[in-house]
């Protein structure tokens, strides 16, 4: 799986499963970590985030905040974009 974030807060970051954030304010995280991270803290004031979620049979199928949480590792999984607006919901 391909973990592909673009957000103001966390700026634009791809992650491969054994990948990890190289330099900046998230530095040694990997693609987990940081998963569980946007999960947790969504957008910020109380938004979820949202993932959007390529699978490898095409099918792509959006998910909002915890929804997402069985997706991280699923062997069907090809790419989970995060798009987080630069400001609120």
């Amino acid at each position: 799986m391909k973990l592909i974030v673009m957000s103001g807060l966390y700026g634009h970051i791809e992650l491969a499963e054994n990948d990890v954030v190289a330099t900046g304010k998230y530095a040694g995280i990997g693609q987990r970590e940081m998963f569980e991270r946007i999960m947790v803290e969504g957008y910020g004031g109380g938004v979820p985030a949202l993932f959007h979620t390529e699978f490898k049979n095409g099918e792509i199928v959006q998910f909002r905040g915890d929804e997402a949480a069985p997706l991280i590792g699923r062997p069907d999984v090809k790419e989970v974009w995060v798009f987080a607006p630069l400001a609120g919901g």
